[in-house]
């Protein structure tokens, strides 16, 4: 029988998951409804907070698997990790997927970046073939070049953090063995998260010398297109960099909680990490520039780094003052939120487009669709937390499984 651990909730990761979303929806929105502010403000830049959200699983699904680790305990449940994991992303996945398809007909069947122009649906309709909707209901889809970018476009993340999911497990074992044998040791414990970034970089390395072997191929075909080096940019070999960080924060968090790396606290802790998540930052703004395929890479390093400066107090038993800013209620309440938000804005902003509900191509239209895309979403999102999310992850109560502190 599997012990149960009582885990505090970690204040500080709802909000920025929160603002994240909220970021992602309105660089979208920019992106369809007013290209030329879009090229002109650089705001494509924060869409690189998609990667934030791969950081922080791979901080809060590896961490009860670390907790068991260091106390001894039984490692959680396979059938109940299994479970919470498909509750998590399916049902509100299908719902909207089914909903968005078969009554608002505002899905992709085409490679969305091959059809996609500003201020048009185009490439957009119902997808009927019961292939390509098996594809679609599985999430298999993403790992298909001609369905890549296809159904919710930005469902390809889902894929990929199921993906995730599925590995951990032998993962953790793996790391549980190391723990049997010499002990709860940080540096060696290590090596796993270090084997997951340098998968993420060498992958991203040979996708940039592949394309530049390939001029023919373009950057929005390389990267999203339907080809099979947009595959690979976007699976778990491409993203595994990004997991890794935060598997590797989860094992220092995790080490603090029991007095451990006494030295990193403090001003010396808050130094680093601020130095990291500024430099992080500035390095992926030159890889973005200069089109390197590094630039997730190092966004990583700044995120890892952003949510060790929050957890630390509450590792330490300390007022998480940050942790309790980041959390804003605005913004945390959006966090809750979020997967219905990151599914249905997509349909919403083609519906908004179809109807032609959207702004002008100017800094003021921009701004207006940006509002109406984020209320819409915002509301069609709450209700399906309401209905479909939260009912999914209710369970009966269990003595014998580690909470899911997600």
């Amino acid at each position: 029988m599997t012990e149960t651990v009582r885990t505090p909730r970690i204040v500080g990761l709802e909000g920025p998951r929160g603002f994240a979303s909220l970021c992602v929806i309105v660089v979208h929105t920019f992106g369809l409804t007013a290209p030329t502010v879009t090229g002109a403000t650089h705001i494509y830049l924060a869409g690189q907070l998609v990667a934030f959200f791969f950081v922080l699983s791979g901080f809060l699904i590896y961490l009860p698997f670390c907790r068991a680790m260091l106390l001894g305990r039984p490692a959680p449940s396979l059938r109940r990790y299994a479970s919470q994991r498909v509750r998590r992303v399916f049902p509100a996945y299908l719902v909207t997927f089914l909903i968005a398809n078969f009554v608002l007909a505002a899905v992709f069947v085409v490679n969305a970046t091959d059809v996609l122009t500003g201020r048009s649906d185009a490439g957009t309709g119902r997808i009927t073939d019961p292939w390509a909707l098996l594809g679609q209901i599985t999430l298999v889809n993403n790992l298909i070049p001609s369905q890549l970018q296809t159904g919710i476009n930005p469902s390809w993340s889902l894929t990929t953090e199921l993906c995730f999911y599925l590995l951990l497990p032998l993962v953790a074992a793996a790391t549980a063995a190391l723990v049997r044998r010499r002990g709860w040791r940080p540096v060696p414990l290590m090596v796993m998260p270090a084997i997951f970034v340098a998968v993420g970089i060498v992958t991203k390395v040979l996708l940039e010398l592949w394309q530049a072997r390939h001029p023919e191929v373009s950057d929005p075909t390389a990267y999203f297109g339907d080809s099979w080096a947009a595959v690979f940019t976007r699976s778990l070999l491409g993203q595994a960099d990004l997991f890794g960080y935060g598997m590797a924060v989860v094992i220092i968090f995790v080490t603090m909680t029991q007095g451990g790396l006494p030295t990193w606290t403090g001003r010396r802790l808050q130094a680093w990490c601020w130095s990291l998540v500024v430099l992080g930052l500035a390095a992926t703004v030159v890889c973005v520039e200069l089109t390197i395929r590094l630039d997730t890479t190092f966004f990583g390093i700044a995120c890892g780094a952003a949510i060790l400066l929050i957890v630390e107090p509450t590792a330490r038993g300390k007022e998480a003052r940050l942790g309790r800013l980041t959390d804003w209620e605005p913004f945390r309440l959006v966090g809750v939120i979020s997967l219905s938000a990151y599914l249905w804005h997509y349909p919403v902003l083609v519906l908004m487009t179809r109807w032609d509900l959207i702004g002008a191509d100017t800094y003021a239209g921009a701004l207006q669709s940006a509002v109406v895309v984020l209320a819409v979403t915002l509301v069609v999102s709450a209700v399906s937390y309401r209905f479909v999310e939260k009912p999914a992850m209710r369970v009966a109560p269990s003595a014998t499984v580690l909470p899911d502190p997600t």
